[in-house]
């Protein structure tokens, strides 16, 4: 049976627009029938990202997912991420990265 996780030091802020893209995550992960942990929160903010601020991750309204433990990564963390996208709307964006899917509450 999948789970939702927290990655042990992740600080969350739990603000109104976190709770679909948590929601959507564990839809998607919970398809692949894999596990969802939350990798990043407010904690995620670097120096540079908060001058820029560029990053949603200070004010609470993105969070990270770990992608590391699906057996067809590249191929998994794809299909996780259109599921989110399409249940999240155009107020959300999902980017797979490297070693995570990015989420974040950007309304256009």
């Amino acid at each position: 049976m999948s789970s939702l996780n927290i990655k042990p030091g992740v600080i969350l802020v739990m603000r109104p627009c976190l709770e679909p893209i948590i929601a959507a995550a564990q839809n998607a992960f919970f398809s692949q029938n894999a596990d969802c942990t939350i990798t990043s929160g407010v904690e995620a903010c670097g120096v540079e990202a908060v001058r820029l601020m560029r990053s949603k991750h200070p004010s609470g309204e993105a969070l990270d997912w770990r992608i590391s433990h699906l057996p067809r990564k590249a191929e998994q963390a794809s299909m996780i991420a259109a599921l989110m996208k399409k249940e999240l709307g155009n107020d959300y964006d999902v980017v797979v990265k490297a070693t995570h899917i990015h989420s974040e509450y950007d309304p256009k």
